[in-house]
């Protein structure tokens, strides 16, 4: 799956998205799903066992599924 950008070891990813003007965004860690999202980015917690009891998120759980996003993203955008 072609991508633009990968950030890595950012402590703060909301700011660091931001900074890219990344508009959407996938992660396993609650934590930084709401650095994220309180940034007014797109995100999605990717479920996995440790967070999967957790409620009140925008949930994908496979990478299928992410593709169909970003696929619907780009289609709308024309």
């Amino acid at each position: 799956m072609p991508f633009d950008k990968l950030l890595v070891n950012q402590l703060d990813k909301g700011a660091a998205c931001k900074k890219e003007n990344i508009d959407i965004y996938f992660d396993d860690e609650p934590r930084n799903y709401k650095s994220v999202e309180s940034s007014g980015i797109d995100v999605y917690l990717f479920t996995k066992y440790a967070n999967e009891l957790l409620e009140d998120y925008k949930r994908v759980n496979s990478i299928k599924e992410i593709y169909k996003i970003i696929k619907n993203k780009e289609k709308n955008k024309v």
